[in-house]
Formats: structure tokens, C-alpha cells, sequence
């Protein structure tokens, strides 16, 4: 691997960035098809990583050099054999995401499951699902994306995650744009069916986190779009949560969340049949 470090090094001290992600991205397709070394795999990938971040031309010379292939190969066969892979290949998506342009084409090179394997190997590191989270909320606005999320059930992995992470904030505000994201269809005004788990894990961020006003904010703008569903906002009313919720947010927040909260509890009862007996949530 000293070598390899050595060839790539010169390439990048004479700006031959393309070479030099050319060079790496072929070490690993070698690699992954012999001896799948975890030290190397981590060393190319972390460069293409650093590389990434560096600017938008090194994500478009990853992209257009149709790497993304080899980086999503290596995140599947490294999988069950190593989290560091996984984690840095996740930050890695994320960081080439954020350009526009390149969200399709990784929902098309099956990321967003390379994504989700890995948050489901490793539930338990907290690192890699920032990550991940991070890569899937930026994927979340591209149509073709969240379309990709919602066949792989995607949000039911993410609310999974915001349960086994309650207490993180990053991870909570993400989980919450990924699943208000995916549940509305850009421009033909239609909202989608979530399952009681995903309300329930964006209620659970919110209690978890009652004195974070932008953990409120993500979860009550998450619940302002899935309430235009009937379905949806029957659910959000039953929960046990809810009232808990915005009555907390209300208190910690008057001045910020009030108007919401009240809309909120409007579109909530606009769409569903008024429970006898219940006080307005940010009522006492």
C-alpha cells in the first residue's frame, strides 16, 4: 500500500486529481476482486472521501469517471467485514450528494441501499449514522431518490434509527426531513401513508428533546406535511405522544412555535373526525 500512497501523492502534488482518483478507485476494483484488504479499501476511500470535500470539480471527476460503481461495490462487499468501510463510504455518498446533479445517478447506483445495509449492520454506531443520515436527507429532495427510499422502506430504517438514537439531535432533525421529504410528492400535491412507528419516532425526537427548538421545528414541519393525509393525521391524533409533544414544544417555545402548533392542531382536525373529550393540545 506504500506504493500506492507514494503514486497517488505524486499525482495530487502535480494537480492530477483525475489521475489520482483514477489510480485509486482501480486499486480498489484489484483489491475487491482478490484479497478485499480493509486497510487499503479504507485508505482509498478516505482519499476519495478528503478529495470530495475539497471541491465540487473532484465530485464531478468522481462522478463522471463513473466511480460511483466501484465505491458502492467495495460498501456491499465490505459490509458484514468492516464498519469503518461502511462509514466512510456513507460520508463519502453524502459528500458527493450534495451536489444536485449527482443525486440521481446515486439512487441509481443503488447507494441509498448501500446506505441502508450499512445503517442496518451497525445500528449501534453513532458515527456512521450521522453519516448515513446525513447522505439520506440530502437524497431525500431528489424524486428519484425518496422514490428509491420509499420501495427499499426506507424511513422504516430511519425511524428505527431515531429510536436506537433518541438522544442525538443531528440524528432526530435528519430522520425527521427524510421522512417528511419522502411522504410528499413534489408537484402533484400528494401526501403518502407512513406507518404509526415513523410518527411515533418523530414525537419521541421531540419529547426526547423538548429544549431544542430545532429539533422542534424539524418534527412539527415533519408533522405539518404528513398531516395532509387523512391516514396520517388520524395516527398523529391517537398517539399518545402528540399531546405530550406540543404541549412541551408550547412550553418551551411560546414565542417561536405557538402559530405553528395552532395550525398544526387546525389541518389536524380538518382531516380527521374531532375526539370527544380531547383539550387542545397546547392547552392546559
Amino acid at each position: 500500500m506504500s506504493a500506492l500512497r507514494e503514486v497517488v501523492d505524486v499525482f495530487l502534488s502535480t494537480e492530477e486529481v483525475e489521475e489520482a482518483i483514477g489510480c485509486l478507485t482501480q486499486a480498489l476494483i484489484t483489491d475487491n476482486a482478490h484479497s478485499k484488504d480493509v486497510n487499503l479499501a479504507c485508505f482509498c476511500l478516505t482519499k476519495l472521501w478528503d478529495l470530495a470535500r475539497e471541491s465540487d470539480a473532484n465530485k464531478r471527476a468522481i462522478i463522471s469517471g463513473q466511480y460511483t460503481d466501484v465505491i458502492i461495490e467495495t460498501m456491499k462487499l465490505f459490509n458484514e467485514l468492516s464498519c469503518e468501510i461502511e462509514r466512510i463510504g456513507c460520508g463519502l455518498l453524502w459528500s458527493l450528494s450534495m451536489m444536485v446533479e449527482n443525486q440521481p445517478l446515486i439512487a441509481e447506483k443503488e447507494g441509498i441501499e448501500a446506505i441502508l445495509n450499512a445503517q442496518l449492520r451497525y445500528k449501534n454506531d453513532l458515527q456512521l449514522q450521522i453519516m448515513a443520515m446525513g447522505a439520506l436527507k440530502v437524497l431525500s429532495f431528489d424524486p428519484r431518490a425518496k422514490g428509491v427510499m420509499r420501495r427499499k422502506y426506507g424511513t422504516d430504517v430511519v425511524a428505527d434509527i431515531m429510536n436506537e438514537h433518541t438522544f442525538d439531535a443531528t440524528i432526530q432533525v435528519d430522520g425527521c426531513v427524510i421522512i417528511g421529504n419522502c411522504a410528499v410528492d413534489d408537484g402533484v400535491n400528494y401526501t403518502h401513508e407512513v406507518s404509526e412507528r415513523e410518527i411515533e419516532a418523530v414525537l419521541a425526537g421531540m419529547v426526547a428533546h423538548e429544549g431544542l427548538l430545532v429539533v422542534a421545528e424539524a418534527a412539527l414541519f415533519t408533522l405539518m406535511s404528513l398531516a395532509h393525509s387523512k391516514s396520517n393525521a388520524t395516527v398523529i391524533q391517537q398517539n399518545q405522544l402528540s399531546k405530550i409533544a406540543m404541549d412541551k414544544a408550547f412550553k418551551q417555545h411560546p414565542n417561536e412555535l405557538a402559530m405553528t402548533i395552532l395550525t398544526l392542531i387546525k389541518r389536524l382536525k380538518l382531516n380527521t373526525e374531532a375526539l370527544r373529550g380531547t383539550e387542545t393540545p397546547w392547552r392546559k
